[in-house]
């Protein structure tokens, strides 16, 4: 019996009893844009948010430019919602990320999040065009 209680306390230990959860989003338009949201859950509750967009661009130049554009909301961004943000250019792509800890957020834009479930953010999601898995 002993050995049973210990084989079920590691297996929640290593599965985390289920509870935590991930659903990823994106689109793809004509324009070379690409989008890609991530929500994790914890406990039925949404804990992080992560958006990826990544646009093709023509040149190096081009490529710079945008980069340093978005760099520079980026801060702005970041700063106001205390988010971590990183900007990169590769291969003709700018590769931009936005990470969101709804903890971190303040009273009035946590509260937005706080109780979104996984079901609810996969409906909306999919309602403005996302593909969901």
């Amino acid at each position: 019996m002993k050995k049973m209680v210990a084989c079920f306390i590691l297996l929640l230990i290593l599965t985390g009893c289920g509870n935590t959860k991930t659903l990823t989003c994106s689109s793809e338009n004509d324009g070379g844009v690409t989008e890609k949201y991530t929500f994790k859950f914890s406990k039925e509750k949404l804990k992080t948010i992560i958006f990826e967009e990544t646009v093709e661009v023509e040149s190096e130049e081009e490529g710079e430019k945008y980069k340093k554009q978005v760099e520079e909301e980026m801060k702005v961004f970041s700063k106001l919602y205390n988010l971590k943000s990183n900007v990169t250019f590769k291969n003709k792509k700018v590769i931009s990320t936005i990470e969101v800890t709804i903890e971190k957020l303040n009273d009035e834009y946590k509260s937005e999040f706080e109780n979104v479930t996984y079901e609810e953010m996969k409906q909306n999601s999919t309602k403005t065009g996302l593909s969901c898995k």
